[in-house]
Formats: C-alpha cells, sequence, structure tokens
C-alpha cells in the first residue's frame, strides 16, 4: 500500500515537471505557444538596427528608437516561445521595424536570428527551417516605446 502511495506522488510529481514544456492554447488574440529551448549562446552579432521599411507606415515615421542591444537579443531569445507560422500572420500583429542578425551557439552551430518590435521573430540554426517566435513576456526596452 505503502510503494503504491509512493508510485502515485513520482507520477504526479513527473508530469508536473514535465507540464512545464506542453504548449499553451490560443485565444482570437494572441497565438498557441510552445516551449523553446536554445542552447547557450556563445556569441551575438548584430547585422541590422533600427531597420525597416522603405516607406513609413501604421504610424510609425521611424524605426529609429527600435535599436537592440546584445543583451537583450539574448533576454528575448531567453523569454521567447514557438508558434506556427500560420498563427504568427493571423494573430500577431506586424511592424515594419526590426533588427536581425547571427548567433554563435556553444555547440558551435550558427544560426541567423530576426526580431521586430512587436515582438515577433524568427530563428534558423544551420539553414534550417526557421523558427517563428513571439515574447509576450517581452516588456523590456526596446518593446516597451
Amino acid at each position: 500500500m505503502v510503494k503504491a502511495a509512493l508510485l502515485g506522488m513520482l507520477l504526479l510529481s513527473t508530469s508536473a515537471a514535465f507540464g512545464i514544456d506542453r504548449c499553451t492554447t490560443g485565444s482570437d488574440l494572441e497565438p498557441s505557444l510552445c516551449v523553446f529551448r536554445l542552447p547557450r549562446i556563445a556569441k551575438v552579432n548584430i547585422v541590422e538596427n533600427a531597420a525597416g521599411s522603405p516607406t513609413p507606415s501604421d504610424g510609425i515615421a521611424s524605426c529609429s528608437g527600435f535599436r537592440i542591444m546584445q543583451s537583450q537579443v539574448r533576454r528575448y531569445l531567453q523569454k521567447a516561445k514557438m508558434t506556427s507560422a500560420d498563427e504568427a500572420h493571423a494573430k500577431l500583429d506586424w511592424s515594419p521595424c526590426h533588427a536581425s542578425g547571427e548567433l554563435v551557439l556553444s555547440d558551435g552551430r550558427k544560426a541567423a536570428w530576426d526580431i521586430n518590435l512587436s515582438r515577433a521573430g524568427s530563428i534558423s540554426i544551420d539553414g534550417a527551417d526557421s523558427i517563428i517566435l513571439y515574447c509576450p513576456d517581452c516588456a523590456f526596452r526596446p518593446f516597451d516605446q
């Protein structure tokens, strides 16, 4: 009887620990999100910063205020979650203001990244298909404009 109770508690605690990795269900305004884990980042390189559409739109006269630093790229990638391209297209705001660059991961792989003012982004590791990212919890600079 004691063994059965201990086994039951072990199973409950194990499923709770793994429950962290489950995807959330989206809503009308937010996509479904899944945990995204990236290996440790060895180096961040910013290639484009405060970049934007050549034609201002949606009341954005300039993207000069969307200037991201290496530490902010790291923080974004630690907090961001994965979503599908379809859900991102249908549910997320679009911003012409973005930054992009490259990463070197601790395991030696390289990745290209892109992050926009609306907290959406993407990453492609070693030329693989892009992983679409969104960070609803990124309320820090430069996203808090």
